[in-house]
């Protein structure tokens, strides 16, 4: 089982399991906190992901399709095959 099929029973799971420890949480700070406790590439080096690149005869140019991993504006890890990583109820 990979993919969505594990990753939604999964996550939802650790969600039911933070609003069980703390009910009144909202939804920005569930975001925030599976975001902040995901493993990402750093935590599990087997989710190593390099940057995806072809040249482009159309264009005559190098072409990135994939970027791997990358750091967004608020400073957390995500890539587009794994999203912010791999959901750690244990860090809570």
């Amino acid at each position: 089982m990979n993919g969505t099929s594990a990753a939604a029973p999964t996550v939802s799971g650790a969600v039911a399991l933070a609003y069980q420890a703390k009910p009144d949480m909202t939804v920005s700070q569930l975001r925030y906190l599976l975001a902040k406790t995901a493993r990402n590439d750093t935590a599990m080096p087997t989710l190593a992901l390099t940057a995806l690149e072809r040249y482009d005869d159309f264009c005559g140019e190098k072409v990135i399709f994939d970027y791997g991993w990358q750091d967004n504006a608020a400073g957390f890890r995500f890539a587009n095959w794994y999203g912010f990583g791999v959901a750690d109820a244990g860090l809570w």
